[in-house]
């Protein structure tokens, strides 16, 4: 009888991992949605839905969905995330969530969450949202392959600990990523024409090969005290209004920025202010800059400390290759190549 019930109980499992699909043209919220012939129709259908670990909600390529915010209110388990994604013919657009009020998705408390595959627009607040409650938590979200426009915010990680952006185009927001939570890595994407391409502050996060150009700022680090570690490398950051890189409000205790290509952005490739410590450039190339090639300035009279540049390329920035402002504190730099083809000064370092 104990097999046997174990034998139940295991199928069961495997029974309840279903496949939904949805078609705004030809779907119909009376159906049961396990079938392309008997798709539902809308948004409100799959959000008013409760999902189990497995599950794949598939939307139909070349569709448009504009019914309602895609509110998720199922979490998948470890190796068994509910997957958002497309369907059809792959010649044929990217299905296409879109809301103009507030969200296009929205989840709180959330966790084992993969989108892919998938246009979202809109949003007046951001396009997607990442939050918490205090007793809660939202973690493991992957967001892959999606193209993310609109809102003030692209992905907006308000609270979560944890996730993946892999892959997507994060364009005409007010912010493509902003997260002051951990655990995040944002790899492989295309974020430009925003007024900030990334936004971040806090601890275990890695931003690493993607291409950040056209932004009002490229990268900007550093949000109020505590702990901060951030890892930026392997980034384009190009053609930027202003500086590629800057770090604003707040204290910045630590963090890498290495491997990285800032050029021809309108100001300086990295500007560094605000009592920031901690900052290890290493093995950049920063060149073409309309400002500094690395900025370290005193804002406020808090004084950028114990950075240390070594091992970067820098050449033919419009301004200084290095200017360091009188009273960095605990500075190092060494073995960097420094060069301006033109017949001016180079550096200026203290006055």
């Amino acid at each position: 009888t104990i097999t046997l019930c174990i034998g139940i109980v295991c199928i069961a499992s495997q029974v309840l991992a279903a496949t939904y699909y949805v078609d705004s043209t030809k779907g119909n919220d009376r159906h049961d949605g396990l079938s392309q012939e008997k798709a539902w129709k809308t948004i409100k259908k799959v959000k008013g839905t409760e999902f189990n670990p497995g599950d794949e909600i598939r939307f139909k390529r070349g569709e448009i969905f504009s019914d309602s915010i895609l509110f998720v209110y199922s979490s998948g388990a470890e190796g068994k995330p509910i997957v958002f994604r497309d369907y059809g013919d792959p010649e044929k657009p990217l299905p296409i969530i879109t809301y103009t009020h507030n969200f296009c998705i929205w989840m709180r408390d959330r966790e084992y969450l993969t989108f892919q595959n998938l246009q979202v627009t809109g949003g007046g607040e951001a396009v997607i949202e990442l939050k918490q409650s205090a007793i809660g938590k939202t973690h493991n979200i992957v967001i892959k392959d999606c193209v993310i426009s609109g809102g003030k915010g692209g992905i907006w990680v308000d609270t979560a600990v944890g996730g993946l952006v892999e892959g997507c185009e994060i364009y005409n927001c007010g912010t493509g990523f902003s997260s002051h939570d951990p655990g995040f890595t944002v790899r492989n994407c295309k974020i430009h024409d925003n007024q900030y391409g990334i936004s971040v502050g806090t601890y275990d996060t890695i931003i690493e090969g993607n291409e950040i150009y056209n932004n009002e700022v490229g990268i900007r680090y550093g949000f109020g005290y505590g702990k901060f570690d951030v890892t930026f490398r392997h980034n384009l950051v190009r053609d930027n209004k202003s500086h590629g890189f800057e770090t604003w409000y707040g204290v910045v205790n630590t963090g890498n920025i290495a491997f990285n290509v800032f050029a021809g952005n309108g100001g300086d490739g990295i500007f560094l202010k605000n009592g920031v410590s901690g900052i290890t450039i290493f093995n950049n190339v920063i060149y073409g800059n309309g400002g500094h090639g690395i900025h370290l300035a005193v804002e406020k009279d808090k004084v950028p400390h114990r950075i240390s540049i070594k091992n970067n390329i820098i050449m033919n920035n419009n301004g200084y290759e290095i200017k360091v402002a009188q009273g960095v504190a605990d500075l190092k730099s060494n073995y960097n190549c420094v060069y301006r083809a033109v017949s001016a000064p180079f550096a200026e370092w203290y006055g």
